[in-house]
């Protein structure tokens, strides 16, 4: 079905609010209103005293050259600007019938780049969005016809490696995912960014109808439109330098400039295109900036703006849709994971061959060596463990990207009120759980019995607790950085400091002491430790010229003292410390606000 046509259709079943044009009555009262909003960070203005106002059932444009203000003033109307950050400076009124917003208030966001998960198809992606705000399953199937997506609701929405959907139909999912609980404001941050001019007329022309059929106020940044997308505008805003130089309906837009500015708009000229290049001061041609904010300033004071913003009864409005309990929405996130576990052959299935592969290099290079017990082989066995105690764990920095990759959706949900971090921690942790213990369990069965070594139990056990550990470190990492490449270098750093201090390039007893703390902070020497404790314990005699038994090879290495139990303990300690910090990490460095 056309996109127009499913836009139109005045016969859908709407069970969640999502009614046609036939019964749809617009609440009237359902204003966005600002007024003398500014921003600044240090001497630098983004925003300076920007005003105007969203009604519903409008559609309306915020335009200006790059730098002008227009993504801060949307992350401002939509509580997304982080008002406490250092040298910063707010002010500004904004209301939601009539009612100051709430600081906890987000309004209803969609960001320029799409934050999908690449391996869900259209319809579970929206399934998802449903789930975590409790809305029923009648809903998806809705908006998938409102949204004109019949044809790819079974596509996944795909990446560089992988074909999926569309820009505009992926555009269209990213609205849809905020659709869901039926907001009646949204706002878009270039949403026809990427797009062809037909792709972007279409999901333009989408909006409109939305905005008139549903009484929806749509408020978007958008860059040039052409002169049919520029039809659909009721209202436009343009900015230059973070100044407001024009608000109010299209059709009046012309004149306006044309009076202020004292220049003609040449004949069959988009007014966009006109308007723009007055106010680009970056290139010749552009009129009188100050002079133009000025007027427009003069302009509002004279009408009083189009209506007065009042504070009734000091009170707060929030428009933040609700989600759902916490177990419906920590059920959901698990359904989520371990669809990307199975799917997504980063995750698991290459981390699985790369371990499977090493392990199996590691059994050919010592093969059958528990059968043997010279000094030769006791050297062996013991860089063997530390190999295996260093690298097996360290191979865990190919986590990193995955999740960085996935940052920008928890971001946009969080936002959103979708969900809030201890879920999403608890989720991503029970579903790393058993894909971890395939890990180990593959490259325990592996090494152990190919190279002859001991207890293989305490073995797995151990391995397995260690890749927890490296596991929340490094998306305790990712939390942190800001690009991936920085966040492997640095955890390859830190990987790397705790394999000199673990006990074997130099024994305990001969780290100097304003190092030793690193010794005892590196969670890879509790591995070290029960790897060569468990191995060496069960050796009653060795034929070297060095060691007579096992327990000597422990007493060299100050090891002899070991307990097994402790040290898994205090491993499993590092790995549940680690998923506090991840989660430390995102609540306070990812809650959204710029």
């Amino acid at each position: 079905m056309p996109l127009e046509e499913s836009a139109n259709k005045n016969d859908l079943e709407m069970p969640i609010g999502f009614t046609s044009s036939a019964r749809v009555t617009p609440c009237m009262d359902n204003i966005l209103e600002w007024k003398n909003v500014s921003f600044s960070v240090g001497e630098k203005k983004i925003l300076s005293s920007c005003g105007g106002e969203l009604q519903p059932g409008e559609l309306c444009a915020i335009m200006g050259p790059s730098g002008s203000g227009k993504t801060s003033l949307l992350d401002f109307l939509s509580g997304r600007v982080n008002k406490t950050g250092s040298k910063r400076s707010t002010a500004g009124d904004v209301m939601y019938n009539g009612h100051p917003m709430s600081e906890a208030s987000k309004l209803p966001y969609v960001a320029q780049q799409d934050a999908l998960v690449w391996v869900l198809t259209v319809r579970e992606t929206l399934d998802m969005a449903a789930a975590l705000y409790g809305k029923p399953p009648e809903a998806v199937e809705t908006l998938i016809e409102v949204m004109g997506l019949q044809s790819c609701a079974n596509t996944k929405i795909g990446n560089v490696f992988l074909k999926g959907v569309s820009g505009g139909q992926m555009r269209r999912v990213s609205i849809a995912e905020q659709l869901i609980t039926n907001p009646d404001l949204l706002l878009l941050d270039e949403p026809t960014s990427g797009l062809d001019s037909s792709s972007a007329f279409a999901l333009i022309s989408h909006l409109k109808h939305l905005a008139q059929d549903q009484g929806k106020g749509i408020l978007a940044t958008i860059h040039q439109p052409s002169s049919q997308i520029w039809a659909c505008f009721d209202k436009v805003c343009f900015m230059t330098e973070g100044k407001v130089m024009y608000f109010g309906p299209t059709q009046d837009v012309i004149s306006h400039f044309e009076r202020v500015a004292d220049q003609m708009c040449p004949a069959n000229t988009n007014p966009a295109d006109f308007v723009l290049a007055l106010t680009n001061k970056d290139f010749e041609g552009h009129a009188d900036i100050d002079k133009l904010a000025d007027t427009w300033i003069s302009c509002v004071e004279k009408r009083m703006v189009q209506r007065v913003l009042k504070v009734v009864n000091h009170s707060s409005s929030s428009c933040t849709p609700h989600s759902a309990g916490f177990t419906t929405r920590l059920c959901a996130l698990l359904s989520r994971d371990c669809k990307e576990l199975v799917r997504d052959p980063g995750v698991i299935y290459i981390r699985l061959f790369m371990y499977s592969m090493l392990s199996l290099l590691i059994g050919l290079m010592f093969f059958d060596l528990g059968n043997e017990h010279d000094d030769a082989a006791v050297m062996a066995r013991t860089g063997v463990l530390f190999y295996l105690a260093a690298f097996m764990v360290f191979m865990s920095i190919a986590a990193l990207p995955f999740f960085m990759l996935q940052r920008e959706i928890f971001v946009k949900e969080r936002c959103n009120g979708s969900y809030g971090v201890f879920e999403y921690v608890l989720s991503k942790w029970v579903v790393s759980v058993p894909g971890l213990a395939l890990l180990a369990l593959c490259s325990s069965l592996i090494t152990v019995f190919m190279c002859g070594l001991n207890g293989f139990g305490t073995y797995l056990l151990d391995l397995f607790l260690s890749l927890l550990f490296a596991e929340g470190f490094m998306y305790t990492m990712a939390a942190i950085v800001p690009h991936y490449i920085i966040g492997m270098a640095l955890g390859a750093g830190i990987f790397g400091f705790f394999m000199l201090c673990q006990g074997f390039l130099k024994i305990k007893s001969e780290i100097p002491d304003y190092l030793i703390w690193g010794h005892y902070m590196a969670p890879h020497t509790y591995t070290f430790r029960v790897f060569m404790y468990n191995e060496f314990r069960h050796i009653g005699a060795l034929s070297s010229g060095m060691y007579g038994t096992g327990n000597d090879v422990l007493k060299f290495y100050d090891m002899e003292d070991t307990d097994v139990t402790t040290d898994l303990v205090v491993i499993a300690g590092f790995a549940l410390l680690f998923q506090f910090f991840f989660g430390i990490a995102l609540f306070y460095l990812h809650n959204g606000k710029r």
